[in-house]
């Protein structure tokens, strides 16, 4: 850093319709293959409407951006720290050092972080295959990523800068990502039971909040007396603990957009929608851990019965779906995080050239050869990683369909688990009647293809072949149930009809929302090929809601 009274001075007019900061933004390493935390230096703060504000900057030659912090309420309301509005390059050489800060250049702010989040959320959509091709063209990267940009239909204002500077802010903040996250233990299973050492487990709730009051990310160790660490971005798309090396807990985290399955009742019907929310994998004290915003209802560690260890194993396939879908976006994601490290030591580079230039010409001279060595060098790499990753996404869809049957068979299981025991009171009661009778055994024969489906000795086409046979046994059980109770309903106990009532209105329920899942992932998959200039349904970024997971209460042996 040089002496300020030799730096240029910008001159910012602000018409965002927001106070904004404005912050010197650096880059130490021009390595872009050892990507690290940027700095952020406040310069100065630029009320909203101000004219002509003079900012003393503090390189011969910087990256400046102006920086909102607050309530976004083009972003659901939330509250931002540091969320760039404006990449304003200042340069000794240049014609004019003067910017005005408008509301659509915080727009293409906004609009970039929606396209980051669709885009790792659904990379075999035609909007993300055709990005990552820009992002390695051979001719001119930036020319290729603007124009895909201009042709979409819900993302003209971005350009690479808009989308660089936005993937930097989420790779080096933590309150992009806020929410309250549940991470659990991988566990592992076979033979279709789950030992107490192996069965998926809390590990450690990761609370991300950012408001006036307070920005923080703590995450607090499950079966502790409030055992916590604070946790940072590394810059390069992982979190870790604030000081690493210092206390007993280690962490490092991978957060991924992916898209959620919200399920809610319309005008009585029930319908499921994808909005898009974080994930997270990784190790925290070395234990594999996974989880969202969802809780899983686990089984004491001192249940042994049936039915706590089909939850355990419910549980453990639930996870390992999950951490497989978020592996492959994770590992997709990596492509955009490396465009980005190399984007920004390019941009660095040529800051740094021109303390040496002798004149503006000199100066420009120098930065088209970072430029050319840039497109020559750099994109290739990107070009060559796009492709090694294409490998994957074909495997995306399937990575939701998993994490789709996951939450089909915790539905299917809860429901079975239930309406056996409302059952059982009913047997135990004596003389049930033979529908009571036939419905019991029909829930335990579907409860036996979901104990396949969950195996992890199952294939995907056993598993898929062992769910399709439990569905078609609670369809029929509900339609025998429909029937029975239309022939013989005035001669059952009012208990015996109402438990047979109950059982069948559980099992229609259970199948609707697996068929209002089935038919969201059917129209995603469609959505996937829509053309880029076709318009993103803007309830994608919706903030998304927890599932209540369904408690459990033991059960049999």
């Amino acid at each position: 850093m040089s002496s300020t009274t030799s730096n240029p001075i910008a001159t910012i007019t602000n018409k965002s319709g927001y106070d904004v900061g404005i912050y010197d933004v650096f880059n130490p390493s021009t390595n872009s293959s050892t990507p690290g935390p940027l700095t952020y230096t406040l310069l100065a703060t630029v009320p909203n409407g101000t004219t002509a504000q003079q900012v003393q900057t503090i390189r011969f030659a910087s990256q400046l951006q102006a920086m909102f912090t607050g309530t976004m309420k083009a972003l659901n309301d939330n509250y931002y720290l540091q969320f760039p509005v404006a990449v304003l390059v200042v340069s000794p050489f240049a014609d004019s050092n003067a910017f005005t800060i408008t509301s659509d250049m915080q727009q293409s702010m906004v609009d970039s972080f929606k396209f980051i989040k669709y885009a790792q959320a659904n990379p075999s959509s035609q909007l993300a295959t055709q990005f990552r091709t820009a992002l390695g063209d051979k001719t001119s990267q930036k020319d290729a990523v603007n124009k895909f940009f201009q042709a979409t239909g819900s993302f003209k204002l971005c350009t690479i800068t808009t989308w660089t500077a936005v993937f930097t802010w989420q790779a080096q903040f933590t309150n992009p990502w806020q929410g309250t996250y549940y991470l659990y233990s991988l566990g592992s299973s076979s033979g279709g039971s789950t030992s107490d050492s192996s069965a998926p487990a809390l590990v450690a709730t990761l609370a991300i909040t950012a408001s006036a009051a307070a920005n923080s990310a703590v995450l607090t160790m499950a079966g502790t007396n409030n055992e916590n660490t604070s946790v940072v971005m590394a810059g390069d798309g992982t979190m870790q603990e604030q000081n690493q090396g210092t206390g007993n807990l280690s962490v490092a985290l991978t957060p991924t957009w992916l898209n959620i399955a919200q399920t809610s009742q319309q005008d009585g019907k029930t319908v499921s929608n994808y909005v898009i929310g974080a994930a997270f994998t990784g190790t925290i004290n070395g234990v594999k851990v996974a989880g969202n915003l969802n809780q899983l209802a686990i089984p004491s560690s001192s249940d042994n019965s049936k039915n706590a260890n089909n939850k355990n194993s419910a549980n453990g396939f639930t996870l390992s779906s999950l951490e497989g879908l978020v592996g492959m976006l994770t590992s997709i994601g990596m492509l955009y995080y490396m465009a980005k490290g190399h984007k920004e030591a390019e941009t660095q580079k040529k800051n740094d050239v021109q303390k040496d230039s002798t004149g503006k010409s000199d100066a420009q001279a120098k930065e088209n050869k970072v430029e050319a060595d840039y497109q020559a060098k750099d994109v290739p790499q990107v070009r060559a990683e796009s492709k090694k990753v294409e490998a994957t996404v074909s495997n995306v869809q399937q990575g939701y369909k998993e994490v789709g049957q996951a939450q089909d068979i915790q539905n299917k299981q809860d429901t079975i688990r239930e309406q056996e025991k409302q059952l059982e009171e009913i047997l135990e009661g004596g003389a049930p009647s033979q529908a009571t009778e036939d419905a019991a055994v029909n829930l335990q024969k579907a409860g036996n293809e979901l104990e396949k489906a969950i195996d992890p000795a199952s294939s995907a086409d056993a598993r898929d072949a062992a769910l399709a046979d439990a569905t078609t046994i609670l369809t029929d059980t509900s339609t025998n149930l429909q029937q029975q109770l239309q022939d013989e309903g005035s001669q059952l106990s009012q208990e015996e009809e109402q438990a047979l009532k109950d059982t069948q209105d559980a099992l229609d329920k259970v199948q609707e929302q697996a068929k209002a899942q089935e038919e969201n992932q059917r129209e995603q998959e469609e959505q996937d090929k829509n053309d880029v200039d076709e318009q993103v349904d803007d309830d994608q970024f919706e903030d998304p809601e927890a599932e209540d997971a369904r408690p459990f209460e033991g059960g049999v042996e």
